[in-house]
């Protein structure tokens, strides 16, 4: 049997928690974003019991999106179990 990997999210720098707050379990929506035509601040899931990892973030094992100049990196993940994605994933 084999284990399932956690969700993973990136959290932008300016939803990062305080530091005092970085050992307690979050429920994150994801949203898309106000300029986004077809679903404007349109929420696509919803993350339960997430830990937040590293303020400076996990690097991903993925190539960078095109139009991003810079690795995207992990900053929370959570039991994959407690993950409602309401949309396809960009990627």
């Amino acid at each position: 049997m084999s284990e399932i990997e956690p969700a993973k999210l990136y959290i932008p720098p300016t939803c990062i928690p305080h530091e005092r707050r970085h050992n307690d379990e979050f429920v994150i929506f994801s949203i898309t974003s106000q300029q986004d035509r077809e679903l404007p601040s349109h929420i696509v899931g919803v993350h339960a019991a997430m830990c937040f990892l590293s303020e400076v973030g996990i690097p991903r094992a993925l190539d960078p999106i095109d139009i991003n100049e810079e690795p995207l990196r992990y900053h929370a993940e959570g039991v994959t179990e407690f993950t409602t994605i309401f949309a396809t994933s960009v990627l």
